[in-house]
């Protein structure tokens, strides 16, 4: 959507979009921002000497499905990462001053940071294998992405 689709009320800026729209926006955005994410994931574990589809299997559940799994479970996430981060932005459109873009890429670092210090550790998920400034690189690319797509 763009910026000269909001009106101002009462010296604010309004967001005529429903919530539902912006999960949608953010959906969206997020598929578009994980694909761009697998892309760079690709180039750089080509880079170091890995396989394609070495990368692609950090990214399944579980072993014993194929590494195609992986894909489709990285870009299910993106998708509820980026319908949290379309909703986060509709609620603050009224009051924040700062860029969705600026936001994104905040947003990719606090991902990146939550999934390092906490949910791979946790569940012991060999995405801990990637190299953490490979990984941290990938979630700033991602948060890009979303804030250029998610307004």
């Amino acid at each position: 959507m763009k910026e000269e689709n909001f009106y101002k009320k009462d010296g604010l800026r309004s967001d005529p979009r429903t919530f539902g729209d912006a999960a949608a926006e953010g959906l969206i955005g997020g598929i578009a921002a994980g694909i761009v994410m697998i892309i760079f994931l690709g180039i750089a574990a080509v880079l170091q000497g890995d396989t394609i589809t070495s990368l692609i299997g950090h990214f399944r559940p579980s072993e014993d499905l194929p590494p195609i799994t992986g894909i489709f479970s990285h870009l299910a996430v993106s998708a509820v990462y980026g319908a949290i981060f379309g909703v986060f932005v509709r609620m603050t459109n009224n009051w924040r001053h700062l860029p969705s873009l600026f936001l994104g890429i905040v947003y990719g670092v606090f991902l990146a940071l939550g999934a390092q210090l906490f949910l791979l550790p946790t569940f012991d998920s060999p995405l801990q294998e990637i190299p953490a400034l490979i990984f941290f690189t990938a979630h700033l690319i991602y948060g890009f992405v979303l804030g250029m797509i998610v307004k």
